[in-house]
């Protein structure tokens, strides 16, 4: 297994966890992935509360906060 982790980083390869991760980020980014993956994440630029932010320029992605004690 080591020895894996070491031919990765040598290569500059993500694990695969990373790579399905990043994958399934660039399908709710490219409006290719089913609605209730779109609307579990909100793009910075259209979140109203972080518009003023340097980050709201930036492709990244938030989770919303639950706010019902039996979401947390």
């Amino acid at each position: 297994m080591f020895e894996v982790r070491l031919a990765l980083k040598e290569l500059h390869w993500l694990p695969l966890t990373f790579y399905k991760v990043s994958r399934l980020m660039f399908t709710v980014y490219d409006n290719h992935c089913p609605v209730y993956l779109r609307e579990s994440v909100i793009s910075t630029n259209s979140d109203l509360a972080r518009q003023h932010l340097r980050s709201a320029s930036s492709l990244d992605f938030i989770v919303p906060r639950t706010r019902t004690k039996f979401g947390d």
